[in-house]
């Protein structure tokens, strides 16, 4: 596979440099147990199954599943299994099935990042590589900031009006 060079400059503008900033941000969701993500080569990416992100993941993924086996034995025992239940059960369930396969893909993601950039390394130098305001660096943190933006904003207006305009009611 393609390795980056350690004399490779800092600037081309590859899709790995353009996500890591998210990669890292995904690592405190438990999402994305990876080591050597800000490293200068690809190969210093590496996935240790001992290691605090991964036992992180691993106790994310069992909190989960003790979760939905709760809310499923509680839904059909206790309260009754209407669409709330339902609801909340396909909430848990896209939860874990989530945290699952961005595990796998850390598993994974240097492989994929190597073979990712075997296919892109043509288009990171001239002719196809020109310098302009809009990077692909650029353009990925502008999408994932104003997602972020919208993902934490988008609860706002419901816990205004719940507290009222003074704090309170």
């Amino acid at each position: 596979m393609v390795a980056i060079s350690a004399m490779e400059p800092p600037e081309i503008d590859d899709f790995h440099r353009a996500v890591r900033p998210f990669l890292l941000v995904s690592q405190l969701f438990s999402l994305f147990p990876l080591r050597g993500l800000f490293g200068r080569t690809l190969q210093d990416i590496r996935f240790h199954w001992i290691s605090p992100g991964t036992v992180y993941s691993l106790y994310f993924f069992a909190s989960a599943l003790i979760t939905l086996t709760a809310h499923i034995y509680y839904s059909l025992n206790v309260s009754g299994l209407g669409t709330s239940a339902i609801s909340n059960v396909i909430y848990y369930v896209l939860n874990l099935a989530g945290a699952v396969v961005f595990f796998t893909l850390a598993i994974r993601w240097r492989t994929i990042m190597e073979r990712w950039r075997s296919l892109e390394e043509t288009f990171l130098h001239p002719p196809y590589a020109v310098r302009r305001f809009w990077t692909l660096k650029r353009l990925i943190a502008i999408i994932g900031t104003t997602m972020f933006v919208l993902a934490f904003g988008k609860p706002m207006p419901a816990l205004v009006l719940a507290n009222g305009p003074n704090g309170s009611d």
